[in-house]
Order: structure tokens, then sequence, then C-alpha cells
């Protein structure tokens, strides 16, 4: 509902996401170990937020769902 306010930070965010995210893939120098480490942590960060992507995007997108299927998505009390 408030998702103009995020427009504004959105770019930001996204410019900080990629530096942190390129922080723990690892520079080119560093240890085999150490960026297939960081690809790990690169891919299960992405993965999840893909999931958690996929289980809100209903509420996003402003589908019908059942009672059930929204309460489900109402993690916190202050959700509601």
């Amino acid at each position: 509902m408030f998702y103009f306010y995020a427009l504004s930070f959105l770019p930001w965010l996204i410019l900080g996401l990629t530096a942190v995210l390129g922080l723990a893939l690892g520079r080119p120098g560093d240890s085999v170990r150490r960026r297939r480490y960081g690809l790990g942590v690169v891919g299960l960060f992405v993965v999840a937020a893909l999931l958690i992507s996929a289980h809100f995007w209903p509420i996003w997108t402003g589908q019908s769902i059942p009672y059930e299927d929204w309460y489900a998505h109402m993690w916190f009390t202050g959700w509601i």
C-alpha cells in the first residue's frame, strides 16, 4: 500500500545489496575455498529471496486468496 515511499530508496538498496554480495563472493585473487564458500552464501541468499518473493507474490499483486492462505502470510501479529 505504501510502496511509493520505497521507490526513493530502492536504487540504494539494490546498490548496497550488490556491494555486500560482491564482498561475500570474494575477490578474484582469493583462494578457491573462499570463493566457493562465498558462492554458497550468495546462492543461498538469492534462493531464499526468490522463495520468499514467490510466497508473498499473491499478496503483492492483490490476488484473491483464501483466508487461511492470507493468514499464513501474517508471520507477526502486528501485521494483521
